[in-house]
């Protein structure tokens, strides 16, 4: 054997750059419910229609949520996300708001509809914002490692 010779373990499994992740998500998501507020403009209302919506995971990216509004993929929302209801939020703010656009949509209950959302960076970037994300499990008393 040369010195300088790299030996490989034959039997170490392969890591192939080319195989698509089971997750293709970087964002840890938390399978939390609460609700939220959806602003959606439409052409024929001068003020943004709201409503609530139901979040079903959210993460510090985007959520998935149900809603009974229609809105399209590629559609801006204003998301306005409530602290208030989660015991421990001292030195949050009462709620965070920001724009987001929808990714996917699907109906799910006859007048429901499941929505995909993507964070524009406004919410994205927000320091305040990802902490309130990664105390998530935390504050709503579960325990999502188990």
């Amino acid at each position: 054997m040369r010195p300088n010779r790299v030996q490989y373990d034959t039997d170490a499994k392969w890591d192939d750059p080319f195989d698509k992740p089971e997750e293709r998500r970087n964002a840890q998501r938390h399978p939390e419910s609460f609700r939220i507020k959806l602003g959606v403009q439409l052409k024929e209302h001068p003020k943004p229609l709201v409503g609530p919506g139901v979040v079903q995971d959210i993460s510090i990216s985007g959520l998935r949520c149900r809603t009974k509004h229609n809105v399209q993929v590629g559609q801006i929302l204003k998301v306005s996300i409530p602290t208030k209801e989660f015991p421990d939020t001292i030195g949050l703010p009462i709620g965070f708001v920001g724009d987001a656009h929808v990714v996917r949509t699907f109906a799910d209950d006859p007048g429901v509809n499941q929505i995909c959302i993507h964070f524009d960076e406004e919410l994205a970037t927000d320091m305040n914002f990802a902490h309130f994300i990664d105390q998530l499990p935390t504050l709503s008393g579960s325990d999502l490692d188990e």
